[in-house]
């Protein structure tokens, strides 16, 4: 099996795992140490670092890093100017929607309204 679709299936099982012990066996995540969460969030950072990073993705399913993929465009400057300009714009947009969300899950975990005991 390819290394995407087996970490895909890791990530499904972890999910519902997550979902389960959450909904039904709420008693349980107390018992778990902090660290525990430390080490998977740890795990998720490398694992978006490692994708991020060309040098490392050696298992990225594109494989736009490889030279017999390789296409050069026929561009105008100005149109890339624009277009990167346009996608740097709706990264903000994105980057601010998933703060203002964390940040409301951190509000509701405040006041007790998220998760309460």
């Amino acid at each position: 099996m390819a290394y995407s679709k087996v970490k895909y299936v890791l990530a499904t099982i972890l999910l519902v795992f997550s979902y389960v012990v959450f909904f039904f066996f709420n008693d349980f995540i107390k018992q778990i140490p902090d660290y525990v969460y430390t080490i998977i969030w740890a795990i998720f950072v490398i694992d978006i670092l490692v994708v991020m990073i060309p040098r490392f993705a050696k298992h990225t399913p594109s494989g736009k890093h490889l030279k017999k993929f390789f296409k050069e465009g026929n561009y105008k400057k100005e149109d890339l100017f624009n277009y990167v300009k346009t996608m740097n714009f709706r990264a903000i947009i994105t980057f601010v929607f998933c703060m203002l969300l964390l940040g409301l899950i951190g509000v509701l975990y405040y006041f007790c309204l998220l998760y309460t005991s």
